[in-house]
């Protein structure tokens, strides 16, 4: 396990949320990281908290997003690298 890595460009790192899809509205579904992993053949996977979207506040522009349990996903299939923040 290692918690930050540079990948396409990308420097992940726990805590961080990714997106990973789109939604059938085109709502953002994230993954917040809670673990790197870096198995044997250097293809590093991302585990962490499935974010679905809930609602969309247009006034502070945001999601407001359910837990929705555990999941991973390996890298360059994240729909966007551009890493963010969430509040709590």
């Amino acid at each position: 396990m290692i918690s930050c890595e540079t990948m396409t460009g990308c420097k992940y790192s726990v805590g961080r949320v990714i997106i990973v899809d789109f939604t059938n509205d085109a709502d953002p579904i994230f993954i917040q990281i809670k673990y790197l992993l870096l198995p044997h053949e250097a293809h590093p996977e991302i585990v962490g908290r499935l974010l679905l979207p809930r609602a969309f506040s247009k006034k502070y522009h945001v999601y407001e997003m359910a837990d929705s349990g555990s999941a991973k996903c390996h890298r360059d299939t994240e729909k966007d690298c551009s890493l963010l923040w969430p509040s709590v």
